[in-house]
């Protein structure tokens, strides 16, 4: 599952951290140009950066998932070296998978759950935009 994080904050970002929940099994977390990724249970946590003010970043785990169909939240937290942190739920869809022994490798249920995250994520970032621009405009 690859997901995109936004830093809106004013000083750049050094951390991220996703937590799972427990139908949830995080394989691997890859390591992003410039960052270092860590496994402790169902937390990756990615340090490193340093994120700019207004870009974005993108991230990738590998889970297992044998969570029933429905949503499902992700609990994520930036991270940044004032101490300050940003904390978000990433709520993506658990969709079943193909029936029978005969239904090949791919896992449908977790496509869908990236296939989830992903709209929310591009979802989220053009809200973000809109906001940004909207603050930017004045009023006549």
């Amino acid at each position: 599952m690859s997901f995109a994080v936004p830093n809106e904050r004013p000083e750049p970002m050094s951390g991220v951290t996703v937590s799972v929940p427990a139908d949830f099994r995080i394989v691997r977390a890859h390591p992003t140009a410039g960052w270092t990724a860590t496994l402790d249970g169902s937390t990756a946590t990615w340090r490193g950066g340093p994120l700019a003010h207004l870009t974005v970043e993108t991230f990738r785990l590998d889970v297992d998932v044998s969570a029933p169909p429905g949503p499902v939240t992700l609990n994520t937290r930036e991270r940044y070296p004032s101490g300050a942190t940003v904390d978000w739920p990433a709520t993506l869809t658990v969709v079943p998978g193909p029936q029978g022994e005969d239904s090949g490798s791919l896992d449908w249920g977790l496509t869908a759950a990236i296939a989830g995250v992903g709209v929310i994520f591009v979802a989220g970032l053009a809200v973000l935009a809109w906001r940004r621009k909207a603050a930017t405009v004045p009023n006549r």
